[in-house]
This record gives structure tokens, sequence and C-alpha cells, in this order.
């Protein structure tokens, strides 16, 4: 998916409804992770920590326990932030492929066309 390897207009058509049929699986793939990451969020409860000491600070818990870099709540942010950019770089591949077959269209069309074309 990451070459714009397409020719005529075909090969154009084949690799566009290549390109939908991996952007729509990313896509659910996105939504799901957001899902996933709601759902964890929920189970974050704050508890307010006093160890002694003249100040107090919130500490968000899961299960009782403290909220760590290392547990499944973060991992799945991490994930579904690494399908958002994957999301941005395939729709940055669509833009170049439009920008492509408009190139490949303007060379089919004979000489005496283009002066009339203002681009």
């Amino acid at each position: 998916m990451k070459e714009l390897n397409f020719t005529d207009r075909e090969t154009y058509l084949a690799w566009r409804a290549e390109w939908r049929a991996a952007y729509a699986k990313l896509s659910a793939d996105i939504r799901n992770a957001k899902n996933a990451y709601k759902g964890e969020q929920r189970k974050v409860t704050y508890s307010i920590v006093n160890q002694g000491k003249s100040w107090e600070y919130i500490q968000p818990m899961i299960d009782d326990k403290p909220l760590r870099w290392d547990m499944d709540y973060y991992k799945i942010f991490g994930q579904w932030h690494k399908l958002r950019a994957e999301a941005r770089s395939m729709l940055e591949l669509r833009v170049k492929s439009k920008e492509k077959s408009a190139e490949q269209r303007l060379k089919a069309i004979s000489p005496k066309t283009v002066d009339f074309i203002h681009i």
C-alpha cells in the first residue's frame, strides 16, 4: 500500500479499491481501540492520599491499585495513537495518489486541449 505503482486508469482504480479496504479496516481498528481505551478510563477511580505530610494529592487507581505506566490503560492508549498516525499517513498517500492520477491524466490529453485547461 505504500507504493503508487499505477500507470493507467484501471490499475489506479484497483489501487484505490485496495486503499479503501485497508483504510476501512484501519478505521474499524481505531474505533475498537478508542472504545477499549474509554472502557479502561471508566475503570479509573481517584483517591486522596496523605502520607503523613502536610499535603495531599489525588492518586489515580484501577482495581484499587495505583495507575502505572506498564498497565493496559497506557498500552491501549499508545496503540490507539499509533493507529491514528498510520491513518494520517494513509490519507497523505491518498492525496499523493490523486495528484499522480491527475498528472497522468493531463499527460494523456493531447497538447491542443491542454492549452485550454487553466491550472
